[in-house]
């Protein structure tokens, strides 16, 4: 369990994965606009959102502390590399995926207007959707190896 709750520990990854595929479904619907017309910057911080999210439930299936998800932030990259250490394993798609994305994501570009972030190149997110998808297959499966808790009967 969640030292400051009485909610079972081992749900909390299957709540951080059901999350992320809703922020990864809101994602594509938004429409489809002309790259060279328009930053598809709603896009990029729901796919942004929707990686974080995976990775810490697999973080989280492992007995990373809340404290030190905390820690961790928005920082793509640092969540990807804490996983894979802990042993999700590494895919090439995976990692250049979460290289793309985790500096748009973690500088809040998406979000908000900034100068100096005026004029770098940013990618189109629907090439990493099967990425994604791999992603997800391997933190489900981890999750899904683990032995299953005993659970308090006042949860149910």
């Amino acid at each position: 369990m969640n030292e400051n709750s009485s909610y079972p520990a081992l749900l909390l990854p299957h709540d951080y994965l059901r999350r992320a595929h809703d922020f990864f479904c809101a994602c594509k619907l938004l429409p489809d606009f002309h790259p060279s017309f328009m930053t598809l910057w709603p896009q990029h911080a729901l796919f942004g959102h929707a990686i974080e999210l995976v990775l810490k439930a697999y973080l989280l299936s492992n007995n990373v502390s809340d404290k030190k998800l905390k820690k961790y932030g928005h920082r793509l990259e640092k969540l990807h590399n804490r996983s894979v250490e802990l042993g999700l394993p590494n895919n090439d798609r995976v990692e250049r995926m979460v290289g793309f994305i985790s500096d748009p994501y973690f500088t809040a570009m998406a979000r908000y207007p900034n100068p100096e972030t005026m004029g770098k190149p940013i990618v189109t997110i629907d090439q990493f959707y099967d990425d994604f998808d791999l992603l997800v297959q391997a933190v489900t499966q981890a999750i899904t190896a683990l032995p299953s808790p005993s659970l308090p009967s006042k949860v149910w």
